[in-house]
């Protein structure tokens, strides 16, 4: 089965979502990512990056996050090598789902590359041990970012 990055962010029912890249487009996030998230009634995204990519990122295009701040969170997370995971989490009141793969939030990433992706839905309506299983870990997920959030962000966000 094809996952198309862009198609599962159109799916409503999500109120936040944590998006991890290693490589990132300020203006491919702000102008296709959030905004997505956002039409579809996401309105609290935060963006994890590798902290060393995002400083070339924002060297490059100073202007690209121009919501960052308001309209969406931005982490830089800083750690000995590089900050690799692939993650797009996204929650909602009786929903989660999880994303993890190896595309970059780049448009090469979510459109022009050939990338593997895997996607674990969650929805509390439903008692089968596929969703049970996939609820254990679609929590782990969230526990290890928030782990980053919390350390990167000094917990204001």
């Amino acid at each position: 089965m094809t996952i198309s990055l862009f198609k599962d962010i159109a799916r409503t029912g999500y109120h936040s979502s944590i998006i991890t890249t290693y490589s990132v487009d300020p203006a491919f996030y702000d102008g296709s990512i959030q905004y997505r998230l956002r039409s579809y009634g996401c309105e609290n995204n935060i963006l994890m990056a590798d902290s060393a990519m995002l400083k070339q990122a924002l060297l490059a295009a100073p202007e690209g996050f121009a919501g960052a701040g308001n309209r969406y969170a931005v982490v830089p997370v800083n750690v000995r090598g590089c900050f690799h995971p692939k993650i797009n989490l996204r929650l909602g009141t009786d929903s989660a789902t999880l994303i993890i793969g190896s595309a970059n939030a780049t448009a090469a990433g979510w459109g022009g590359n050939q990338e593997v992706v895997t996607s674990f839905t969650w929805n509390n309506k439903q008692d089968d041990p596929m969703t049970a299983a996939a609820g254990i870990f679609i929590r782990k997920a969230y526990d290890y970012l928030d782990s980053w959030i919390s350390v990167s962000a000094g917990g204001s966000l």
